[in-house]
């Protein structure tokens, strides 16, 4: 295995997670699945019509490309998938998910590269609700958090604004909590809410690695197999503050702000064109004038 250098000190050569996609190449079918798992020795027999994502056989050019480098933000934008056609928009930009190498999602079933529209949803689902603890949290809303977590006598439950109910803290799970907590915390029960979902999602889907930078020091670094896990991963460290993001305010898409200066606000491209745009303004108006001087006279 290829020990990579880390990207310290504008190594270009680091080790990045690359993904392939083909863009506007993938379309919806529909497939009779019956699941190969086996109860006490005898086939299951249920047959169902499910709905996958998959290439197309007239597919575009296949392209590979850095997600975590090249789509900051891409968590957030698969967190807001919630139909059909959605996943199937985000499939067209950024590929399949890659579920084949999610150990979590390997049940059994041959889905010769195609993927369930299902698990595309309840993982946006869930990213989407960690997502909405997370924003709560750093923006220290305590009110927004106080209409979702709920104290009873002995639990600490979550819910979420399309109506889903889920279980922090309740006897013979995490009770040892309300001990720690103040009744009525809410931050203390969110983030557990968070970890814990990040933890049972990342699950097996990451690696951790030790790189070198270029200084020759060791570095550790986490890797992935799948689009999936680059998501995830992009998830926890923007909840842990170890990736900064910000959008920007020129173009409204989301950039990656971990090593630059605090203030920074546009994309170095953004600001470019802005740069230009009034430079184009200002010797349009210089022009103008010198019409207008030449007319008078």
């Amino acid at each position: 295995m290829r020990v990579h250098l880390t990207k310290d000190g504008g190594v270009a050569d680091y080790r990045t997670f690359t993904w392939a996609r083909w863009r506007d190449g993938y379309q919806f079918e529909e497939r009779a699945i019956r699941p190969k798992v086996v109860y006490g020795g005898a086939p299951r027999i249920e047959q169902r019509k499910r709905l996958l994502l998959s290439l197309a056989a007239t597919k575009a050019f296949r392209e590979d490309y850095h997600p975590l480098d090249d789509s900051p933000g891409i968590s957030r934008e698969f967190s807001a998938i919630e139909t059909p056609k959605d996943a199937l928009q985000f499939a067209n930009e950024y590929g399949l998910l890659g579920l084949g190498e999610v150990p979590r999602m390997q049940l059994g079933q041959d889905m010769d590269g195609a993927e369930q529209v299902f698990y595309w949803l309840e993982e946006a689902q869930r990213l989407r609700h960690v997502y909405r603890l997370s924003d709560l949290c750093q923006s220290k809303d305590v009110r927004g958090l106080g209409k979702m977590i709920y104290w009873t006598r002995g639990s600490v439950t979550v819910t979420f604004p399309n109506g889903i109910r889920r279980a922090i803290v309740h006897s013979g799970n995490n009770s040892q909590w309300l001990n720690v907590w103040k009744r009525g915390d809410v931050f203390g029960p969110a983030k557990l809410f968070i970890a814990e979902e990040y933890n049972s999602q990342i699950d097996k889907m990451a690696s951790p690695l030790l790189l070198l930078d270029s200084r020759s020091e060791l570095k550790p670094h986490i890797s992935t197999a799948s689009l999936l896990g680059a998501i995830w991963l992009e998830f926890g460290e923007v909840a842990s503050g170890v990736r900064k993001q910000t959008v920007c305010e020129y173009c409204g898409l989301v950039m990656d702000v971990t090593n630059n200066r605090s203030h920074k606000r546009v994309h170095d491209n953004c600001s470019l064109r802005v740069r230009m745009a009034r430079y184009r303004q200002a010797q349009k108006g210089i022009k103008q004038n010198a019409k207008t001087k030449t007319r008078k006279r």
